[in-house]
């Protein structure tokens, strides 16, 4: 077993002493708070963390890495590119209460990106077909893949000049390489880029009647699965590495079910790397994404709301 589960200290939280009170308090305290930042559990055999070695990725080495990736050009730059591949998705629309109330998946996308990420601009390029994109393809299981090197390509040949990183989002599953089976996305930090793909997070996509899973809606839970996977693999494009500390939404995940039992939300630890980033204010930031959660009739949205409230109430 290759786990990396590790004692935290405060020492791991960096210099933390030009934040306001309210919010050293939040961090310090939250390194104990197990109701609102629960301790990561033991791996089980299939876990990421039985196969995979992770080190502990504190404050210190954190701004370490992200200098040493980041060019001083692109880290003034304050806009995030996403960049829809495939078109039949891309005018989903998500049901979000019962009165039928209906907004774009995309939209959604770019309103909780905006929000997680705030202090930075979150812009939805126009889509690309898959002939455009010019990428290799292969059937896996029934299904067709894209390779993600030949993703990077193309991302990175239409960069626009004032991205800080350019994301590649997808229903199409992806293949890091010949030999592995697929992946939920990757990140490139050095280079900016990254793609993810939400077809392993539809409860259809194992479905063998192809004609169910031709529709114009998409689920609260596909929303759900979505915003938090993209929100890991663009933190990973600002040097956040998989965190060992607590249960928190930067923990790496080999399955799906472990991937949805990461939270939506940081650990004190990898929210005060975001902070140094993006310097923004806590309670603002969670206030925000309250609103987001709690406009979505969902279980899983529902609890990220009472979970943002007890965040809030201990950051007033």
């Amino acid at each position: 077993m290759a786990t990396a589960l590790t004692i935290t200290t405060i020492r791991d939280l960096g210099n933390f002493e030009k934040l306001p009170k309210e919010e050293k308090t939040f961090l310090t305290k939250g390194l104990k708070n197990r109701s609102l930042f629960p301790a990561l559990p033991e791996p089980d055999e299939d876990d990421w963390l039985s196969s995979h070695s992770e080190m502990k990725q504190s404050q210190d080495s954190w701004w370490q890495r992200f200098q040493s990736f980041i060019s001083p050009v692109r880290e003034k730059k304050k806009n995030i590119y996403l960049v829809p591949l495939g078109e039949k998705w891309t005018t989903s629309e998500v049901e979000l209460d019962k009165t039928g109330t209906k907004e774009s998946f995309l939209s959604l996308l770019q309103r909780f990106a905006s929000v997680f990420f705030t202090g930075f601009q979150v812009v939805v390029l126009p889509s690309v077909s898959i002939a455009k994109l010019k990428c290799k393809t292969r059937r896996h299981h029934g299904h067709k893949q894209l390779l993600i090197p030949d993703i990077y390509k193309y991302l990175q040949s239409k960069w626009p000049s004032d991205a800080f990183c350019v994301v590649g989002i997808t229903m199409m599953d992806l293949y890091p390489r010949e030999s592995w089976n697929y992946v939920f996305g990757q990140a490139l930090p050095s280079a900016g880029v990254g793609v993810f793909s939400f077809a392993r997070y539809d409860p259809l996509f194992h479905e063998e009647d192809r004609a169910k899973v031709v529709s114009s809606n998409t689920s609260t839970l596909v929303l759900w699965r979505s915003c938090k996977v993209m929100a890991h693999e663009i933190c990973h494009l600002f040097a956040l590495q998989h965190c060992v500390f607590f249960s928190c939404a930067m923990n790496g995940s080999n399955h799906l079910e472990e991937s949805n039992n990461r939270p939506m939300f940081t650990c004190p630890i990898c929210l005060h790397k975001l902070k140094s980033r993006f310097a923004f204010n806590m309670k603002e930031r969670y206030q925000a994404m309250l609103e987001f959660c709690s406009s979505v009739e969902d279980e899983n949205f529902q609890g990220a709301t009472i979970w943002l409230q007890k965040a809030i109430e201990k950051l007033s």
